[in-house]
């Protein structure tokens, strides 16, 4: 997207007039990058006060923590705080300590946002809060760049909720999940021993009631649980901002710059990126697509893919076609790759039988799982609430789906549990994460035959010999053979 002068900041070309322009900019741009005001003084004087370019230049120069010897706790290197440090102890007296529930801060048009935090309304649709498909979603404070060949989001002007700020420098929460490897040099990952762990959901950004909170909480629980694999649907340029700035361990990778797209995060420490693709679906309504993308997990290669299949009971001949379009891709993966699909496929099991089925060698995580009756329903209307549902009749439906086609000639990653996240309410605003359940899926690596031998001085002339073996061969359960020659 071409920026002009009108898109930097608040269109000042030279230096703002009064101070309360520039405490405002400073604000701006404090609450965005999760900075504090002396050390947006110092990127704003340098870049002429403009908000855009001072934010640029700031996530510029720190976007490599290690070679450059960036403060972790702050995420700012030395030099830029020392100068801060001196540019706020020269400047005029800051007036940045008013209550905060007296603060206003702009959304992503420029409208001005209530202490409370609720997003300014971007359609007419006043009655569900649901954003509309317009042209005013895209905001001004997002610039899309490709940096070698990744789209990289970069918030400019984020809303922000005054009295909840979205704080991307803040702690991070205990880990869990997989098991943690050592980061390497040059984004390589380090020898994984544990199973793959990988998470779906629709975090429905298109409802922008609570946005605020509820991307918080996605990324809480997205930190918390340190999933390897993350693919997330209904994705919007404000959320996917706040997510990339939160979820700083992972590599965010975006399907689209549009109103609405599908993104994936790839856990820096665990997995290592190759590449990656976007699959256009040429008959969508719906702005859907199917993003691609190849990594190795350890020394296992993937093929992962995410999208979001279209939506409705009307349209599923469309969303048939695209299933096809799928799975054709599902088959034309290397054998070696393990392939994964998931996301918010919006399917009915009438429509995968219509199709033909899953392709030879792919199955259902959920079925492979024993097709647990707990874990079925990840659009769930009896118990999630998050909708304005009018109707007596409150649907339930297994939308949220993981498809795995096991590398040949071994399987490498097999399906082993699976469980639901975001089914808590949330306390500053009593609804839950999304009206989707999210599906946190475990794969184990199935372990190589194992042989023991224990020798055992049973007398003076005769000598036991064990050997103990593991069959894993059928990546499920292990049988284990004990041999005694003595």
């Amino acid at each position: 997207m071409e920026s002009s002068s009108s898109e930097h900041g608040q269109g000042l070309d030279s230096d703002p007039d009064t101070e309360e322009e520039q405490e405002q900019l400073c604000t701006q741009f404090a609450d965005i990058t999760g900075s504090d005001v002396a050390l947006a003084r110092f990127y704003l004087q340098r870049n002429g006060w403009r908000l855009q370019d001072a934010i640029n230049d700031y996530f510029e120069s720190n976007q490599d923590d290690t070679s450059t010897g960036e403060d972790q706790t702050t995420g700012v290197s030395p030099a830029a705080q020392a100068a801060a440090s001196t540019s706020v102890s020269t400047s005029r007296a800051e007036s940045h300590d008013a209550p905060a529930s007296s603060k206003q801060h702009l959304g992503p048009t420029g409208q001005e946002m209530s202490s409370t935090g609720s997003a300014a309304k971007y359609s007419s649709n006043q009655s569900t809060g649901r954003i509309g498909f317009h042209e005013n979603l895209r905001p001004k404070w997002l610039i899309w760049r490709s940096t070698a060949g990744t789209p990289k989001a970069e918030s400019h002007d984020a809303p922000t909720s005054s009295d909840q700020q979205l704080d991307p420098t803040g702690p991070v929460m205990s880990l869990a999940g997989s098991e943690q490897a050592a980061e390497t040099s040059n984004n390589q990952s380090a020898p994984v021993t544990a199973g793959l762990m990988l998470l779906t959901w629709n975090i429905d950004g298109l409802d922008e009631r609570n946005i605020l909170e509820r991307t918080k909480a996605v990324c809480n629980i997205i930190n918390s649980l340190y999933p390897d694999v993350v693919f997330l649907q209904e994705v919007i340029p404000q959320t996917f901002a706040y997510i990339e700035a939160k979820c700083d361990r992972y590599k965010s990778i975006p399907s689209g710059t549009g109103k609405y797209f599908t993104a994936m995060l790839l856990r820096k420490s665990s997995i290592t990126f190759n590449s990656q693709n976007i699959h256009p679906f040429p008959t969508t309504q719906m702005m859907r697509n199917l993003l691609v993308v190849k990594a190795r997990f350890g020394s296992v290669p993937l093929c992962l893919m995410t999208t979001h299949l279209e939506s409705t009971k009307d349209h599923a001949a469309e969303r048939k076609r695209q299933l096809q379009q799928v799975l054709r891709e599902v088959t034309q993966q290397d054998q070696s790759n393990t392939v994964i699909v998931g996301g918010d496929l919006n399917l009915r099991d009438a429509e995968v039988a219509a199709v033909g089925g899953l392709p030879t060698g792919t199955v259902d995580f959920w079925e492979a799982c024993g097709s647990p009756s707990q874990h079925k329903f990840t659009w769930d209307l009896t118990k999630n609430d998050n909708l304005d549902w009018q109707l007596k009749f409150r649907p339930k439906c297994r939308f949220d789906r993981v498809f795995v086609r096991a590398s040949q000639p071994q399987a490498q990653l097999s399906p082993e549990t699976m469980r639901f996240v975001g089914t808590d309410r949330l306390a500053e605003c009593g609804r839950f994460p999304s009206d989707h359940w999210g599906l946190l899926c475990k794969f184990s690596k199935p372990c190589e035959v194992q042989t023991q031998v224990v020798q055992t001085d049973v007398s003076s002339n005769v000598t036991g010999r064990q050997v103990v073996q593991t069959d894993v061969s059928s990546n499920v359960t292990g049988r284990q053979v004990v041999q005694t020659d003595v």
